[in-house]
Parts: C-alpha cells; structure tokens; sequence
C-alpha cells in the first residue's frame, strides 16, 4: 500500500446484501462473548454500487473485529447511512475506549492503545484500514469516551447506475459440526497467534491444545492425539515444513 503499487479494482456489489453478509461473519464471535450485534441501515439503500469489494470488506472486517475483540459487554453496532454518492459506515461499540491522548496515534503502524493489553493483535489492523480508506479517495475518523466506547466511522463515495445484481447463493452459517469432538493441536511460537486460533475454534465444539514449537507438538501428540495440526512454517528450532 505504502508502495503505491495497490491497483484498485472496479467491481459491482449487491451492496445490501454486501452489508448483511458482512454482520453475519461476526455473529457467532459475538455471541460467543455475549454481545449483541446489530446493523442499523436507512429503509432504502441503492441495490448495486461500484467500489474494490474485496477492499472495502478488508476496511469493514477490521473495524468489526476490532469492536468485538476490544467489548466484554453491551452491544457492537454497524450502521450504513447513504446520500448519494457518499456512503458512511460506523461501527459503533460500548467497549474499554480510547485514552485521548493515544486517539491521535492509533493508526499508526504497531500502536495499540492501554485497553489492549492482553489481547492478541498486532497494531496493524486500524492502520491497513486507514490507508485503504484514503487509497479509495476516503476517510476513517475515530471518536471515543474511555470506559464507555468508540464510534469509527468510514466515508466514501459509491456511484450507483440503480442496476440490481443478484447475490451469489446464501452461505451456511456454521455454529458447529456433528459427530464426536474432534481434537485440533495448534503449533505456533507466538502466543497471540494460538489464542487467535483458539478463539475462532473453541466456539465450533473443538478440543484445541497448543504447542509452542515443533519438539513440544512431537513430545505431545501421543497424549493429545490430535485430529489435525494447523503448524506455524516459521519457528525457531524445527519449524513447520
């Protein structure tokens, strides 16, 4: 991105269902903490705009992520208002909040503020978002009150031709699987990383144990006997491969 190399893409996106399929992602990780997660739209938005989907997504899933991951209670909250061109997209959350003195410095690259402590991440998420925004000729602001929430907000300009395009069939949304428990061993030297893993695993139904290297995932899988390994490639000692 930073290169200026990133080449946009021109693609036309069913954009309300674009929206609900975006809420959908993260609903079972919101409930999973006992959240609820809402999507708040005008009664009429445009079936159809032109914008880089898979970029767009990539803005929106980082904020949405970041809203659950950094709320233990309360509500997540995405809300679409639309006046033609201007799209503007706010998530909206009751979590920890943004010390004032670290909102002008949260998008930059590896900053976090003092709520995330603790939780896995990389500083990296609100910052790719950022520069995504202002690629596509938009911008991202933030607004927060600490121990209350933050409200980030995206706009953007989206053309419509008020074409309707139909959306590809509905995906399943999986909450589980049947069958026994399956056991999954997940190998990686970065704490964060297993725990991001765990987190998405343990909501499925499966037994997730952990190694922090090769060695200890070889000493351990006669007593875990897992089901699949999911292995880091890049690990000090005896990586991945």
């Amino acid at each position: 991105i930073e290169a200026g190399k990133l080449v946009l893409q021109r693609n036309t996106v069913a954009f309300p269902g674009f929206v609900g399929q975006l809420v959908r992602m993260f609903e079972l990780q919101a409930q999973t903490k006992g959240l609820d997660l809402r999507l708040e739209t005008p009664q009429a938005l445009p079936d159809t705009v032109y914008t880089d989907e898979k970029r767009l997504r990539q803005i929106l899933i980082n904020l949405l992520s970041n809203a659950i991951k950094y709320t233990d209670k309360g509500t997540v909250t995405l809300r679409v208002s639309y006046h033609q061109p201007l799209v503007e997209f706010e998530v909206r959350d009751t979590g920890a909040g943004i010390a004032v003195t670290e909102l002008k410095r949260i998008f930059e690259p590896f900053e976090r503020s003092a709520s995330a402590i603790g939780v896995p991440g990389t500083g990296l998420g609100l910052t790719i978002a950022s520069l995504l925004t202002q690629v596509m000729g938009g911008d991202i602001t933030v607004t927060s009150v600490e121990g209350e929430g933050s409200v980030f907000r995206v706009r953007l300009l989206l053309t419509t031709d008020g074409r309707q395009v139909l959306m590809p069939g509905a995906e399943a949304r999986i909450r589980g699987y049947l069958g026994p428990r399956r056991r999954i061993m997940v190998v990686d030297d970065d704490p964060s990383h297993r725990m991001l893993m765990r987190d998405a695993l343990d909501p499925l139904g499966f037994l997730v144990s952990e190694a922090t290297n090769g060695v200890q995932c070889l000493e351990s899988l006669a007593l875990d006997n897992p089901d699949m390994l999911l292995l880091d490639i890049s690990m000090p000692g005896i990586d991945g491969w």
